[in-house]
């Protein structure tokens, strides 16, 4: 494991990137803000989404690590299409920038930073979905709520300790990787959104000091809490995976199938698919530069090479 650096600096909330203020950061901004004009949001370059084909009919907001990738697996299993956080980034990659989307979500809900998302700008990122699981969106408890007045809810739960655990292998084993302020500046749209959205994400569950464990235990029991005082018994379902296939067949009116439920841990392979992503990108752009030095060097003979043609020519 790569280790935890705690001491790295609180991001301001001016921050996109870099928290210094030298060359690269100034850099940075100038590409941010030359890659939008002043008031734009990134969710409104987003198509106006087609009318819905199905109804947002589930919404799991149990937070992360507490069995939402064996969610995704289960609610498509019974005929849901699920909005996962994996999701986020494979939009991303296909160039719809989800992970943009849901960092101003997230600043608008943390710092007020830009216009709250609504119905609106919650259908451009989910009009193809049936049902949603893990964060970004298990952030946005009262808005989903709000905006899907008739899908169920499921909250997943898991005790504190290895929930805890699970926390530190997976977040914040991501976050203290410690490439994170180089490739964040290589790629400021792609890594560097992902490393924000995942930090926000955190402020959002602690309160604020997104490195306190014990911040985080007591935010994700106000979450549950919260969950509980908001939605009506009759359209909640508390709900562990251990439990299988019968209450939560049971809770969406579905028959339950002849096979076990599924059990998915996705943390591992998730840091590892980061960590080669993260290698990717940096040996891309070292060849990039290897080659463009490359051609500098060369720039002095063909210089001189193309003159001698050219006064030979002239004799």
């Amino acid at each position: 494991m790569f280790p935890l650096q705690d001491n790295w600096p609180e991001p301001s909330q001016a921050d996109f990137a870099i928290t210094d203020a030298g060359p690269a950061s100034i850099l940075l901004h100038e590409m941010i803000s030359s890659s939008k004009s002043s008031g734009d949001r990134e969710i409104d370059r987003l198509d106006q989404p087609p009318a819905r084909q199905k109804p947002m009919q589930v919404l799991c907001l149990g937070l992360s690590r507490t069995g939402t990738t064996s969610m995704v697996h289960a609610l498509e299993r019974l005929g849901y299409r699920s909005y996962h956080f994996n999701e986020t980034v494979e939009m991303q990659r296909k160039g719809k920038m989800h992970l943009l989307c849901w960092r101003e979500a997230l600043e608008a809900k943390l710092y007020g930073r830009g216009a709250a998302f609504g119905l609106a700008e919650l259908e451009k990122l989910l009009h193809e979905y049936t049902a949603v699981t893990d964060a970004p969106c298990a952030n946005f408890v009262d808005e989903l709520i709000a905006a899907y007045p008739d899908a169920k809810v499921v909250l997943t739960t898991r005790d504190d300790e290895p929930w805890l655990r699970s926390m530190e292998a997976s977040y914040y084993d991501i976050l203290g990787v410690s490439a994170w302020p180089f490739v964040r500046w290589l790629d400021p749209p792609g890594l560097g959104a992902l490393y924000d959205v995942l930090r926000l994400i955190l402020v959002d569950w602690t309160g604020g000091p997104w490195r306190d464990r014990a911040a985080l235990r007591d935010g994700a029991r106000r979450h549950n809490e919260h969950i509980r005082a908001l939605v009506p018994k009759d359209r909640l379902l508390e709900f562990r995976v251990q439990q299988g296939w019968e209450p939560l067949c049971k809770f969406l009116g579905k028959d339950v199938p002849d096979e076990p439920f599924p059990r998915k841990n996705e943390g591992k392979h998730t840091l590892t698919k980061l960590r080669v992503g993260m290698a990717l990108k940096t040996l891309k752009v070292v060849v990039l530069v290897a080659v463009s030095l490359l051609r500098m060097a060369a720039l002095p003979a063909l210089l001189v090479g193309a003159t001698a043609l050219f006064l030979s020519s002239r004799r």
